[in-house]
């Protein structure tokens, strides 16, 4: 049975930490000749996942991530294990448990520039502080979302955006806020679905239906 250990996450900072790991009568587990992998992921059946740095020693396994990692997890909680794998290519879970984030407060300013994306199709929910991305044809854009409304809502009774678009062909509507995009994002033709919007924290994509361009003065 897998050993349990939650870990304490600060995001925005280098994470490092060691556990370590005996038998039952109490002697070090000698995993140096071991292959060693593990995982967070904001549940046990996310698709999405990130991966530590994983070492492993005499009754030691050393996990790590660093700081540009430990920025994009932006859930409270996180559920992780870390597997090993011996010569003969057998596999064991030696370390599960569940991981709390400490939220940041220092970090980059928003821009002043925010965007409006009304969704639909949406396929799971996307959440404030997640990083979403669309291709573009050529390479991938991305963006953080800055506010979500967090829910899936009504049909929506529009043809915006798209001519190919006919009224009332969309549903699972949704509203988000995306800031910092590295570049222009496409409303989803929806012919030929190209050019949805994809969040890479947990996989939930959507239509983008009309995209509203909005400057201020200030951000809280």
């Amino acid at each position: 049975m897998a050993t349990k250990a939650n870990l304490n996450i600060d995001q925005g900072s280098s994470f490092n930490t060691v556990i370590e790991l005996t038998d039952d009568s109490g002697n070090l587990l000698d995993l140096s000749a071991y292959t060693a992998q593990g995982q967070l992921r904001t549940s046990y059946a996310s698709i999405n996942s990130v991966s530590f740095n994983v070492n492993t020693s005499l009754g030691q396994i050393a996990l790590s991530l660093d700081s540009n990692t430990t920025t994009q997890l932006t859930r409270s909680r996180y559920v992780y294990d870390v597997f090993v794998t011996d010569t003969y290519g057998a596999t064991t879970r030696i370390v599960e448990g569940v991981a709390y984030i400490d939220p940041t407060v220092t970090r980059a300013p928003y821009a002043n520039t925010y965007y409006t994306l009304l969704l639909a199709n949406v396929q799971q929910v996307f959440y404030t502080g997640d990083i979403v991305y669309q291709s573009n044809g050529s390479a991938n854009v991305t963006a953080m979302v800055y506010e979500s409304d967090n829910v899936m809502l009504q049909p929506i009774e529009s043809s915006v955006g798209d001519p190919n678009v006919s009224v009332n062909s969309y549903a699972n509507a949704a509203m988000i806020k995306i800031v910092n995009p590295s570049g222009p994002f496409t409303v989803t033709s929806n012919s030929t679905g190209l050019y949805t919007i994809i969040s890479a924290n947990t996989g939930a994509n959507a239509y983008i239906v009309s995209i509203t361009q909005t400057t201020t003065q200030n951000q809280e």
